[in-house]
Order: C-alpha cells, then sequence, then structure tokens
C-alpha cells in the first residue's frame, strides 16, 4: 500500500495536536477571564453595558419573532382544532406552547444569532484597526478586557429562562377569562 495514500499515524497526530491546540486556547482564554476577575472597575462598567446592548438591543427583534410565531401559531391551532375541542380553550394551548416551549427557544435562537454576529463584528473590526494589538502592547491582556465582559453576560443569559415559567400562569387565566367571557350563552 503507498505511503502517501493513508498514513493513519499521521492523520491521527495531527488531529490529536489540532485538539490540544484547540484545548490550550481556550484555557487560556478562561485562565486570562478568571485573572481579570481582580479588575473589576474594568469589567464591571463594561458588563453593565453589554447587558444593555444585549437585552434592550434585542427586545423588538425577539418582541416582533415572538409575535409572529403566536399568530402562525394561533391560526395553525384554530384551524387543526375546529371541531374537535371548544375554541374557548385555544388561548389556553397557543399561550402554553408559546410562552413555555417555543418562545424561549426563538429568544435563544435570535439572541445567539444577533449577539455572535455582533460580538464577531466588533472583535474583528478590532482586530483590522489594531486595537488588540495595542491593548497587547500597552501590557494589558485581551482575554481581561474584551472576552471578560462578554463571557459573565453570557453566563447570565440563562437566567433569562427561569422567567418564562413565572408568566403563564397570569397570561393563562387572563387568556381564559377573555375566551369565557366570548363564548356564547
Amino acid at each position: 500500500m503507498d505511503a502517501q495514500t493513508l498514513d493513519l499515524r499521521r492523520f491521527v497526530g495531527r488531529w490529536t495536536l489540532n485538539a490540544m491546540s484547540h484545548v490550550g486556547r481556550v484555557s487560556l482564554l478562561v485562565w486570562d477571564a478568571i485573572r481579570s476577575l481582580s479588575e473589576w472597575r474594568v469589567w464591571f462598567p463594561r458588563t453593565m453595558t453589554e447587558a444593555w446592548n444585549i437585552g434592550v438591543g434585542s427586545l423588538f427583534i425577539v418582541l416582533l419573532i415572538s409575535g409572529f410565531a403566536g399568530a402562525v401559531t394561533a391560526l395553525q391551532a384554530r384551524y387543526q382544532f375546529t371541531g374537535t375541542i371548544p375554541i374557548y380553550y385555544l388561548a389556553g394551548v397557543v399561550v402554553e406552547s408559546i410562552v413555555l416551549e417555543l418562545g424561549p427557544v426563538l429568544t435563544g435562537l435570535v439572541l445567539a444569532g444577533r449577539i455572535g454576529a455582533r460580538y464577531a463584528a466588533e472583535l474583528g473590526t478590532m482586530r483590522v484597526t489594531e486595537q488588540i494589538d495595542a491593548l497587547e502592547s500597552l501590557g494589558r491582556s485581551p482575554g481581561s478586557a474584551l472576552a471578560a465582559a462578554g463571557s459573565f453576560v453570557a453566563a447570565g443569559l440563562p437566567a433569562t429562562r427561569f422567567p418564562a415559567r413565572a408568566v403563564p400562569a397570569p397570561i393563562d387565566s387572563i387568556s381564559i377569562c377573555v375566551s369565557e367571557a366570548r363564548k356564547p350563552v
């Protein structure tokens, strides 16, 4: 067998070295973020700014997508459930399916896409304009100055999922009351 066609040792070795290189870079980034915890005067204001940009900046697009998802779900549920269940139960079904299941998934997808693209564009612009090199030349770690704030905000994002469990009870009871009031006598 020809040595150039398949050399398993070379393939496994290259794959292992690349994997260990990635593990090393990620561990250095995590170490920089942990080391920057003592520099709270640097990362705390930036964390608050990033949290505001992520939360308030994404609110319109999340509400828009959730509204359209709710409308489509209501239309499809109305079509599917015609004649099988009373129509006044439909509001409760739609609210529970959107708020409990589909809402957090769509919010997560929208936030991941929007924030990931924003961070990639910001860091790419900083690399092109040599701002990251300037931080290194000043003796500052780019990981502690740039990645720490984003890491702390991203660590707090799963906490936004928990209030969704508290919302359905009032909304569900309001929607049932509204649908009961519209029920023909």
